[in-house]
C-alpha cells in the first residue's frame, strides 16, 4: 500500500505510525501537543470572535446605504428649501421695493402739490416727509430681513453640505474598517 501526503509526496507510513505510537507512549509530549493544539484553537477562536458574524457586516452595509440615501435626501431638501426661501425673499423684496417706490412717488407728488398750493401748509408737508422716512426705514428693515433670510438659507445649505461630508466620512471609515478586516483574513 502506498500512502501519500497532502502535497502528493510518498510517505513512509510505518515511520508515521511509529511517531504516533511514540507520542502516545510519552504522556508529557502528548500533553504538550494537546496543549499546543488547544492554544491554537483558542487563538483562532479569538480571531473569529473579533471578526464577528457576517450578518453584522451586511447590516452595517445596509445602514451605510440608508445613511447615504438620507444624506442625499437631506441635501436635496435643503437645496429645495433654500431655493424656495431665496425665491420668496426675492419676490418679497421686489414687492417691497415697488411699494416703497410707489409710496415715495405718491408722497413726493403730494408734497409738491402741497408746497405749490400753499406754503402755509408746511405742517402737512413735514408729516408727509416723516411718512416717507418711515416708509424708507421700513424698506431698509425689510431689506435687512431679506438679507437675514438669505443668510439663513446659506446656513441651511452649509448644514446640508456638512451632513453630506459627515455621511461620506462615515462611509469611508466603515469601508476602511471593512478593508482592514478583509486584509486581516488574508
Amino acid at each position: 500500500m502506498i500512502v501519500t501526503n497532502i502535497d502528493g509526496s510518498v510517505t513512509n507510513s510505518s515511520s508515521q505510525l511509529l511517531d504516533l505510537l511514540t507520542l502516545v507512549a510519552n504522556p508529557d509530549a502528548y500533553t504538550q501537543k494537546v496543549k499546543t493544539l488547544e492554544d491554537l484553537i483558542a487563538k483562532n477562536q479569538a480571531v473569529v470572535d473579533l471578526v464577528g458574524p457576517a450578518s453584522d457586516i451586511l447590516s452595517l452595509r445596509e445602514e451605510i446605504r440608508s445613511d447615504k440615501l438620507a444624506a442625499k435626501q437631506a441635501i436635496a431638501d435643503a437645496k429645495n428649501k433654500a431655493a424656495g426661501i431665496i425665491s420668496d425673499a426675492e419676490a418679497a423684496a421686489a414687492n417691497i421695493e415697488s411699494a416703497a417706490r410707489a409710496a415715495a412717488d405718491a408722497l413726493a407728488l403730494e408734497t409738491e402739490a402741497a408746497n405749490t398750493a400753499a406754503k402755509a401748509n408746511a405742517a402737512a408737508v413735514i408729516a408727509a416727509e416723516k411718512s416717507a422716512k418711515s416708509a424708507a426705514t421700513e424698506s431698509r428693515n425689510l431689506s435687512a430681513k431679506l438679507k437675514d433670510q438669505i443668510a439663513d438659507a446659506a446656513s441651511e445649505k452649509d448644514k446640508a453640505i456638512a451632513a453630506a461630508a459627515d455621511a461620506e466620512q462615515t462611509k469611508q471609515d466603515i469601508l476602511a474598517k471593512h478593508k482592514a478586516f478583509i486584509e486581516s483574513l488574508a
